[in-house]
Parts: structure tokens; sequence; C-alpha cells
């Protein structure tokens, strides 16, 4: 027995055969904090993240979409009703997975580089085992990184 969940996980011992996609016993845990996160107003905290995602995104892509040298994966757009705000790319001459340890060398930023679970997609796609550079512009980002451009931090 293989687990159903994802083709390429572990499938050696019980736990791996039976563990077909159980609660993260850490992500259970948060509930709680997420709730209080949220506060009294859910919706209206939800639509004020969402505003923000979407103008970090914005910020971002709008950046890769100027440079010859990036594929952005997916919808160029910010726009939250065709996209989440997680953003991959990869630049022309560099490997992922060098350009995310040069990057975060360099700069206060987290990226990271991979296949995410989509194994057959980035192999579908012809990009190799180190997949993908990944960066979320989620809510609890800023826009300062505005001014300070990343990719040419490092490329210049």
């Amino acid at each position: 027995m293989q687990s159903l969940g994802h083709y390429f996980n572990p499938s050696k011992t019980i736990a791996d055969k039976l563990g077909l996609g159980s609660a993260s016993y850490e992500l259970v845990a948060g509930i709680p904090p997420v709730v209080e996160y949220f506060g009294g107003d859910p919706e209206s905290t939800w639509k004020s993240i969402e505003a923000h995602e979407q103008e970090l995104s914005a910020i971002l892509l709008k950046y890769l979409d100027s440079r010859d040298d990036v594929t952005i994966f997916g919808v160029k757009e910010a726009d939250s009703t065709k996209r989440v705000p997680t953003i991959s790319f990869n630049v022309e001459g560099w490997d992922s997975k060098t350009l995310v340890e040069t990057l975060e060398k360099k700069t206060k930023f987290g990226f990271r580089w991979g296949k995410f679970y989509s194994n057959r997609l980035c192999d579908f796609m012809g990009l190799g085992e180190r997949g993908v550079v990944r960066v979320s512009m989620v809510h609890y980002n800023t826009c300062k990184f505005h001014n300070y451009t990343i990719l040419e931090t490092l490329l210049t």
C-alpha cells in the first residue's frame, strides 16, 4: 500500500501507509490563536488581509514581469479573484536553489525553492529536481520592500 495523497511520500512504515492525510497536530493546536487573530469581525479582517496581499503581490509581479529573464508561473495579475498571493518564478541562468540561497544571504527576504508537492506538474514542465523559486506575499509582510528591488540586488 502507498499513500493516496502523494505518490512520492515514503511508504515503508505502517504510519507512512496509513497516515493518508491526517491533521497536523501543530496546525490543530494553532486554531484558537487564528480565531483570536481574526477578532470580533472575521469578514472585515479577511477583506483587509486580502487587499493587503493583493497590493504586495502586485508590487512583486510588476517587478518580475518587467524583467526579460524571469518566467512567472501562473497568472501575472495580482487580482485575488484569479490567484493566491504565492508567486512562483524562475530566473534564466539561475538554478532555483542557488538563487534562493544567494538571495537569502544578501537580503532579509524569505524565499523557498522546490516542487512544493507539485512533482508531476514540475516534471511535466521540465523544471528539473529544483523546481521553482516561490515567495508568499501574505498578510504578515509589509510593502516596505518596494524600494528594494530584490533581484537587482543580486544580479548587479
